[in-house]
């Protein structure tokens, strides 16, 4: 239903109203999409939600590289595109209806671009497994190549290609990202360890956790966090649910402390 008001106000409002209901619109459906119970918020700005663009384009300069790559790319890819006109905004997907869904934004927003694929650690391809939902989303963690545990949550498993952080980044000559949002299922500390040096040149990364054994051999949110604290990246938000899942969101720690200076008394 909210994709065909977004659809509506596409093809009624003038471009102003448009990005202005699209953002608002997109938040929603990023909002709706977590309908799953906080248990615990974690991090130093934990009274902002991880998953919210807005608070992210706080650290960000005008003209950002962002990259957003696993299920559920339309929503937070058109919130940052109608946030930042100047940004280039990339999505890897394998997921038909996030590439439906992004297709009809072509040209609102010229500066978003996709790529039918699942971000892994190599090109090829691999037997992607899609999430069947129950009671909405509440169980839905995402697609992943990691098989789930539970045969009720597995969709109808589909080939898909796959391609690597640093791969596809020397396709698109991409050199340096500002922004990295991983929702991949489970893979998102393998891809961070692969290609250190691009990870460390960003500004935000956005991460999906993982507090159940949703999927087998899923990583550990503490090895993550220490990761990303090697890169030092500061925790500024992390959010856990009732279903297993959470949301991360670290930032930069030299940006963090330009935004928010530490006064001494």
């Amino acid at each position: 239903m909210l994709y065909l008001i977004l659809d509506l106000l596409t093809k009624a409002c003038n471009p102003m109203l448009n990005q202005f209901f699209l953002s608002i619109l997109s938040c929603v459906l990023i909002t709706s999409s977590l309908s799953a119970t906080i248990l615990n918020k974690d991090g130093l700005l934990s009274c902002y939600a991880p998953h919210d663009a807005s608070f992210a384009t706080v650290f960000l300069p005008y003209n950002p590289r962002i990259i957003v790559a696993g299920d559920c790319t339309f929503s937070i890819a058109t919130a940052f595109a109608s946030q930042l006109s100047q940004a280039s905004i990339f999505c890897i997907t394998p997921e038909e209806s996030d590439i439906e869904n992004l297709k009809r934004y072509e040209e609102q927003f010229p500066n978003l671009h996709f790529k039918f694929a699942c971000l892994h650690l190599n090109e090829g391809s691999a037997l992607y497994y899609g999430t069947r939902t129950k009671n909405s989303d509440y169980f839905k963690p995402g697609g992943s190549l990691i098989k789930p545990l539970d045969p009720y949550l597995m969709g109808k498993p589909f080939l898909t290609q796959t391609t690597s952080l640093s791969t596809f980044c020397q396709s698109e000559n991409i050199s340096k990202i500002d922004c990295l949002y991983l929702n991949t299922g489970g893979t998102e500390l393998k891809i961070l360890k692969e290609t250190p040096a691009l990870v460390q040149s960003a500004i935000i990364v956005y991460v999906k956790s993982y507090h159940r054994p949703l999927r087998a051999n899923l990583d550990n949110f503490k090895q993550l966090q220490n990761l990303m604290s090697q890169y030092d990246f500061i925790l500024a938000s992390h959010y856990t649910y009732d279903n297993g899942a959470g949301d991360a969101l670290f930032v930069k720690r030299r940006y963090f402390e330009a935004v928010f200076q530490r006064t001494k008394f």
